[in-house]
């Protein structure tokens, strides 16, 4: 509403769906995330959804866990399920599902 001040508390929801072949049978697998606003921390969940990611990519390329030269699709190069762990200790939750496809 017009005057009124923005609380800063927000939420961020990424949700993605993917259909495909596993193991020869078809399957529909989805990823979300919702991710809220840090009391805490007074972190806003777009800072901590494209902050967070970013330091951790950051961090690995720092320490040589990538060591792909030159300019990849992150899903190439950057380990997944390390990164996946990286989000968790930020308490950034991933759930997954899979349903099978008729």
């Amino acid at each position: 509403m017009a005057g009124e001040a923005l609380s800063g508390e927000d939420v961020v929801l990424v949700d993605v769906t993917a259909e495909g072949k596993a193991a020869g049978r078809p399957l529909r697998r989805t990823l979300r995330i919702i991710d809220q606003y840090d009391h805490a921390r007074e972190i806003s969940a777009m800072a901590r959804m494209t902050g967070y990611p970013a330091a951790i990519i950051a961090t690995m390329l720092a320490t040589g866990e990538i060591t792909s030269p030159g300019a990849h699709p992150q899903e190439l190069v950057v380990p997944a399920n390390r990164f996946r762990t990286e989000l968790a200790r930020r308490d950034i939750r991933i759930q997954e599902s899979e349903d099978p496809l008729s």
